[in-house]
């Protein structure tokens, strides 16, 4: 099935609430750290996925390369956007964006097949998230325009889910390498995403609120089961004839 690209434009409000996820400061600082980091991701994966669309002549995969590459630069473009509202709110992002900057310089440091092999590993755990917002209740009591911003961008995350993981078996079918991007890609994510929720958290000094920890267990353990789920997720992409098209 061919990969849709979809021209959109969230009009995004004026106004916004500080808490935007059911009046949650940790829901709405986890997705708010997404809203801030995904850009020079996306941006990152671009280039080394559509560094390979030359060296593959065969369709699907070459449609489907650049159905991936058009998505993810308008979900960096429609992510950016929002970055302007966080610090119209007084958040200092600086911390949050050098710390990806550092992760990112890092990963380029690294041999071109190990960043083709983190990006099919991220884009394993995105597919978890994507889930996660399209069949739970959790941004059920979310700001409208960007609950269906997320929405949107987990729709096309599960669309093109394969796409990263079919262009590194046209590179190498090591499954060492594999196995050590997944490990990089949980690292990076995990890392980044909870040094810059932490960090937000801190900035509205709701850090050390009983109410924040309550909520951060009730996703990573007890309700969302983020990380207990991320588990058998990733059990799955270490399976010797893993394919991502066969789950989720």
């Amino acid at each position: 099935m061919a990969i849709a690209v979809r021209a959109v434009q969230f009009d995004l409000p004026a106004s916004i609430d500080r808490h935007w996820i059911s009046g949650s400061p940790f829901k709405t600082h986890l997705f708010n750290s997404l809203h801030l980091t995904l850009p020079a991701v996306e941006h990152w994966m671009i280039r080394h996925v559509k560094s390979r669309l030359k060296y593959i002549t065969a369709d699907p995969l070459r449609q489907n390369v650049r159905g991936f590459v058009l998505q993810e630069a308008q979900h960096a473009e429609q992510h950016a956007r929002f970055g302007q509202i966080l610090r119209q709110q007084g958040y200092e992002l600086k911390a949050c964006l050098q710390m990806e900057d550092w992760l990112l310089a890092s990963l380029q440091r690294l041999d071109w097949r190990l960043n083709l092999a983190a990006i099919a590993g991220m884009e394993h755990l995105t597919v978890l998230l994507s889930e996660v917002v399209l069949h739970s209740d959790l941004l059920a009591a979310a700001e409208p325009t960007l609950k269906a911003m997320l929405e949107w961008h987990a729709i096309e995350e599960i669309e093109h889910k394969s796409v990263a993981y079919e262009v590194l078996q046209t590179v190498s079918q090591n499954y060492l390498l594999r196995v050590a991007g997944l490990a990089i890609g949980c690292a990076f994510v995990l890392g980044l995403l909870n040094r810059c929720t932490l960090t937000l958290l801190h900035q509205d000094r709701c850090l050390w609120r009983w109410a924040a920890w309550r909520e951060m267990g009730q996703f990573w353990l007890t309700k969302e089961k983020m990380l207990l789920r991320t588990v058998p997720h990733c059990f799955w992409y270490l399976q010797p004839n893993f394919h991502p098209a066969a789950h989720g």
